[in-house]
């Protein structure tokens, strides 16, 4: 059976129209507001924030143990707590060690110190 032309003119812009439909439907569904592209951005950013969220409880129930131990007066805590703050029992002396080459150690005053604005030593 063969095809007239006007019935293939009407053929070839209905498969137009189809392919046109497709390529628009295509394009929302990889590329749209809800698409797969921004799916997978948004998947990335939750895996993010759940990691982010784990560390945060874990800070959380680390200071959450040592506030119960405060409370208990547990006196391992309190004596870690208080050495924290450089605090000391009586009679108790504390050294703290810093390095030589620090770079929070003070500066040493020079040799040679700089001339004065007016040019005058």
């Amino acid at each position: 059976m063969a095809i007239r032309i006007r019935d293939r003119r009407v053929y070839w812009g209905v498969m137009a129209l189809a392919l046109i439909l497709a390529a628009a439907l295509g394009h929302h569904v990889i590329y749209g507001e809800n698409g797969y592209l921004t799916y997978r951005s948004e998947q990335r950013r939750y895996l993010e924030l759940k990691q982010q969220t784990g560390k945060i409880k874990d800070q959380n129930d680390q200071i959450q143990r040592e506030i119960d131990g405060l409370n208990r007066r547990d006196p391992a805590v309190i004596e870690e707590k208080a050495h924290e703050q450089q605090l000391a029992k009586p009679r108790e002396k504390i050294y703290v060690y810093t390095p030589s080459d620090s770079k929070t150690a003070p500066a040493t005053q020079p040799n040679n110190p700089a001339p004065k604005p007016d040019g005058q030593r």
